[in-house]
């Protein structure tokens, strides 16, 4: 009986028990020109830049913006790398859900990347999705 209670409380659930938001990727040594093309071609909003399988950071349309086109730098020779924001904040997958929620929180993201073990990125948590 107490485990029912406490599985519908939500306690003792994990990242991995949500849905995940499938990655639109790059990596830090591709050029700006090639992450807006990415960007367009998913309709994405956001695109994790990966070091290897890693998540180092993330681009989003107002970084190209503001980092390359208001600065009148090239983006043909400017690299994503240059540009991302980064550090940033990664869960875990086996991370449990009201301590992501109270960091997500705390640190005012909405969407943040999980991995796993290895470091290896599965794809963006909301924190909607952790809520529900």
């Amino acid at each position: 009986m107490k485990k029912e209670k406490s599985q519908k409380k939500g306690i003792n659930k994990r990242v991995s028990d949500c849905n995940l938001i499938p990655i639109v990727q790059c990596f830090k040594h591709h050029s700006v020109i090639e992450a807006a093309k990415k960007l367009k071609e998913q309709s994405s909003k956001y695109l994790v830049v990966l070091d290897g399988h890693t998540p180092i950071g993330i681009i989003s349309p107002s970084d190209i913006t503001s980092k390359v086109v208001a600065e009148n730098k090239n983006p043909l020779s400017t690299r994503v790398e240059e540009i991302m924001t980064s550090p940033i904040f990664i869960l875990r997958w086996d991370e449990p859900i009201d301590s992501a929620v109270i960091a997500m929180i705390k640190k005012g993201l909405v969407l943040c990347p999980v991995i796993d073990s290895d470091y290896k990125c599965l794809g963006l948590i909301s924190l909607s999705e952790l809520t529900k």
